[in-house]
C-alpha cells in the first residue's frame, strides 16, 4: 500500500530530499493524469485526426481513464483516429466501444473523450446514438445564474470551469511594490440529471489598486454554487522593511486563497506564503497545475498552467504567464489578464495594477 502521510512544516524530520521529491511527484502525476486536459491546433483529416497537448504526457504516455477536450476541425466519412502530439493514432470510438459512422463527427463540435484501453470514447452524446439537444457553451465574466437547458438526456456530461481573480499589486511610499498573485483553477464534471434546475455563479473581483503605502488587495473567489469554489490571489507587499519589503502575494492553491506576505511566512521566495496545495509563492511558479503564480518579488515572478499567473514588480521586469488561464500584469502598474491574472506592483508615483477577475465556464457534451 502507499504511503498517505504528506509531508509538510510540521513533519518530524529528517525528511529526506528523494523522499520529499518523489512523494511530490507522485501527487502530481495523480492529479495530472485526472485532469481533463484542452487538445489544442487540432488538424489532419476528418478521419485521421492530429492534436496538441501542452504540456505533453509523460514518458508513461496515455493512461486508462485520462480525458481530453477537443474542438473537432472537420466531419468524418468513416473510421476515426487521433494522433497526439506526432505520437501513434489511437481509434476513436462513441461511448459503447463501436467505430464512428459517417458525419458522427462536424466541424467545430466540441466532444469530451477518455482514453480506455487503446481507444478514445466519446462520453458526450455527440459520439453515439441518442444525441440530445446538441453541444453548448457559456461563459460568465460578471455574477449571475445558470439554467439548466432541457431536451439532453440525463447522462449528457456537463463539464464547469472557475477561475478565482488575481491580486493587485502594492504601491509603497518609496521604491517599488510586489505583484498580486494569481487566482486558482477549479473544474469538475456532472451528469446534467445531477444538477439542479439553476445554479447561482458569483464570479470573484480583481483586487483594487491600493492606496499610497498600502500593500495589494486580494482577489476574490469564484464559486458555481455549493458545487465548485476557486479562490483569490493575494495582494502584493511592500511596506515591511528587510527582506519582506519587495514580496509579491503568493498566488492562490486549491484549497486556500492567497496571502500577502509577512514576515511570519517564511523568507523571500519561500513557499510557505502559497495558498495551501499548489499556489505559488511569493515570485514562484504555481506548485500544481490548478495553482495560481505568485506575484514577482524583484524579477522574479510565478507562472502557472491552468491558474493565473503573478503581476510583475514595481521596480520593472516581466509579468508571469499562464497557459489556460490569465497572463500577470506585465509593467510598472499594470493590471493582470482575465481569467484570474494578478496586477502589478506601483512606486511612489505610479498606483499599482488591478488583479483581473475570474470567469466561469459551463460546456455541455450534447
Amino acid at each position: 500500500m502507499a504511503e498517505r502521510e504528506t509531508y509538510s512544516g510540521s513533519s518530524t524530520g529528517p525528511i529526506d530530499g528523494p523522499d520529499l521529491l518523489d512523494q511530490y511527484a507522485a501527487r502530481v502525476k495523480t492529479l495530472f493524469d485526472a485532469s481533463v486536459l484542452p487538445l489544442t491546433s487540432v488538424g489532419g483529416t476528418g478521419n485521421a485526426v492530429t492534436a496538441t497537448l501542452d504540456p505533453p504526457l509523460d514518458g508513461g504516455g496515455l493512461v486508462n481513464g485520462m480525458k481530453f477536450t477537443i474542438t473537432w476541425g472537420a466531419a468524418n466519412s468513416g473510421a476515426v483516429t487521433l494522433a497526439i502530439n506526432g505520437g501513434s493514432a489511437v481509434p476513436v470510438v462513441d461511448a459503447d466501444g463501436a467505430a464512428l459512422g459517417a458525419s458522427a463527427l462536424a466541424s467545430g463540435r466540441r466532444s469530451l473523450i477518455e482514453y480506455l484501453s487503446g481507444s478514445f470514447r466519446i462520453l458526450s452524446s455527440a459520439g453515439g446514438a441518442g444525441a440530445g439537444a446538441g453541444p453548448a457553451y457559456q461563459a460568465f465574466t460578471s455574477s449571475g445564474t445558470w439554467t439548466k437547458p432541457s431536451g439532453y438526456d440525463d447522462d449528457t456530461v456537463v463539464m464547469v470551469e472557475i477561475w478565482g481573480a488575481g491580486g493587485s499589486g502594492s504601491r509603497p511610499s518609496g521604491g517599488s511594490g510586489g505583484g498580486g498573485g494569481g487566482g486558482s483553477y477549479a473544474a469538475r464534471l456532472f451528469r446534467i440529471g445531477d444538477l439542479p434546475s439553476s445554479v447561482t455563479v458569483t464570479i470573484g473581483s480583481g483586487g483594487s489598486p491600493p492606496a499610497t503605502n498600502s500593500p495589494g488587495n486580494a482577489g476574490g473567489g469564484t464559486s458555481f454554487g455549493a458545487l465548485l469554489s476557486a479562490f483569490g490571489g493575494g495582494g502584493g507587499q511592500g511596506l515591511i522593511a528587510g527582506a519582506f519589503a519587495l514580496q509579491g502575494g503568493s498566488g492562490a492553491g486549491e484549497l486556500a486563497a492567497g496571502v500577502a506576505p509577512a514576515s511570519a511566512n517564511g523568507s523571500l521566495g519561500s513557499a510557505a506564503v502559497g495558498g495551501a496545495i499548489g499556489g505559488g509563492g511569493s515570485g514562484q511558479n504555481a506548485g500544481t497545475l490548478h495553482g495560481g503564480g505568485g506575484g514577482a518579488s524583484a524579477s522574479t515572478v510565478g507562472s502557472a498552467v491552468f491558474g493565473g499567473a503573478g503581476g510583475s514588480h514595481g521596480s520593472g521586469g516581466s509579468g508571469g504567464v499562464s497557459k489556460y488561464g490569465g497572463n500577470g500584469g506585465n509593467a510598472v502598474g499594470a493590471a493582470g489578464s482575465a481569467p484570474g491574472g494578478g496586477g502589478s506592483g506601483g512606486t511612489s508615483g505610479t498606483a499599482a495594477g488591478a488583479g483581473a477577475r475570474g470567469e466561469c465556464r459551463v460546456t455541455i457534451f450534447g
